[in-house]
């Protein structure tokens, strides 16, 4: 899912090694936890644009800014390129938002993480067909589409020096859809010798 998160509204990792119930039933391993920009630790504005072979272009844009008590952050990313291979181009559309709003007593964030992509990685091609021409797909299309709205809304209240409240309401909406073209006859061939031996 790393296809979801624009990569330049990420402030930093944090890796919590060991089996934690905290993040979750999946954890056995550990947890990384995602920390994202802010209108108040990133203010300013950060631009850049990339292009290569192949056709690709890809443009980040990050916008922050922030007052006394609230703050504002925009985190744009748009990634298009034709493929190295025949018939694999692959498209990457993301923005994160985010509203802060800080009291005396506590704060309050907002934020929106929207992502449509359409991402192709044409499968292996027989050796014959590589040495004649790389660029070709035996097999087409190996298509995977994600699209995501994701809505948070949380808060944290500073109820005494050394008890905080925290609370946490989010929507999320996340549909992956998967094309493969991976036909091939002689696959029958296959699993009758493996039941032969």
């Amino acid at each position: 899912y790393w296809d979801l998160i624009p990569l330049n509204a990420l402030e930093r990792f944090d890796l919590f090694p060991g089996s934690n119930p905290l993040f979750g039933l999946n954890t056995l391993g550990g947890a990384i936890s995602l920390r994202t920009k802010s209108g108040f630790t990133s203010p300013g504005i950060e631009a850049s644009a990339l292009g290569g072979s192949w056709s690709r272009k890809q443009v980040q844009v990050t916008a922050g800014a922030h007052g006394d008590s609230l703050g504002g952050l925009v985190a744009l990313q748009y990634f298009d390129e034709d493929g190295w291979r025949d018939l694999s181009p692959s498209k990457v559309r993301q923005a994160f938002l985010r509203g802060d709003w800080r009291g005396s007593k506590g704060v309050i964030t907002a934020s929106a993480l929207l992502a449509d992509n359409d991402l192709i990685g044409n499968g292996l091609i027989p050796d014959d067909l590589y040495r004649a021409r790389g660029e070709s797909v035996f097999t087409s299309p190996d298509e995977t589409t994600n699209k995501l709205q994701q809505y948070s809304l949380s808060g944290a209240l500073d109820a005494t020096q050394t008890l905080n409240i925290t609370a946490q309401l989010y929507r999320r909406k996340s549909d992956r859809d998967g094309v493969n073209g991976d036909i091939y006859e002689g696959f029958d061939d296959f699993s009758a010798e493996r039941d032969n031996q």
